[in-house]
């Protein structure tokens, strides 16, 4: 590793650790790819959101927040927080909603509305019967109908076909 200034913008990396910023860059002079990394000290005075509080403490640096709450303690302010009420140090986003994965109500999909509209904590984007409380999301037949949805829940029947009315799904009666 050669530790010298680089020209290139390829990407940056930036760890906050020991109040440095760590970046790199790649540059290619040969067959075998060089990495160049250095170490920049941020300016103690610099305040890129103007709030007042420099960035080297600012919990939320490119954010206004003069009074630097933090509700959840994880040391990332809450006007910044994509889950200000449980703490995520590393703001985990998994379908990049805007809501961090350990309050999302359904972090493989996106939501960012949250809609859940049976109140069983499944957001209706995920839940297999997104009209009745199933927190379980049980379904015997693995026919993507939560059993408490399902006119059929010992046989599968995607579809939910019921030709006769009764209640009970063709593939049962």
């Amino acid at each position: 590793m050669i530790n010298r200034p680089v020209r290139l913008q390829l990407f940056f990396i930036i760890l906050l650790a020991n109040l440095f910023l760590t970046s790199g860059a790649y540059a290619q002079t040969s067959a075998t790819p060089i990495k160049y990394q250095w170490q920049i000290a941020l300016s103690p005075t610099s305040d890129s959101d103007g709030d007042g509080v420099p960035d080297l403490i600012d919990n939320c640096p490119y954010t206004y927040n003069p009074a630097q709450v933090d509700s959840d303690g994880d040391m990332v302010g809450d006007a910044c927080d994509n889950c200000p009420s449980v703490a995520n140090p590393g703001q985990e986003d998994s379908d990049s909603d805007g809501i961090g994965n350990v309050c999302d109500n359904c972090p493989s999909i996106a939501n960012p509305g949250q809609e859940d509209s049976d109140s069983d904590g499944i957001g209706n984007v995920c839940d297999n019967c997104p009209s009745i409380a199933n927190p379980g999301q049980e379904d015997s037949d693995s026919d993507g109908i939560g059993n408490v949805c399902d006119n059929c829940p010992s046989k599968a029947n995607p579809g939910q076909e019921d030709s006769d009315s009764d209640g009970i799904g063709n593939a049962c009666d």
